[in-house]
């Protein structure tokens, strides 16, 4: 697969939903999902979206 701007440019809202929680040994634990708006969509555009995303957090 080429680079991400080989994608077609489709604008997608999404939520992102982040939780945390305590096990019975006081350590933390959790998760993050990501939930288009307006119902699923191609799994590409998903990947391509997360790949962007942890790109940016990684600077």
């Amino acid at each position: 697969m080429g680079p991400a701007t080989s994608l077609p440019s489709q604008q997608t809202t999404y939520y992102l939903v982040g939780w945390m929680a305590y096990d019975n040994d006081g350590d933390r634990f959790g998760g993050v999902s990501l939930f288009p708006k307006q119902g699923s969509q191609p799994a590409y555009i998903t990947t391509g979206l997360v790949a962007s995303a942890q790109h940016s957090l990684n600077r």
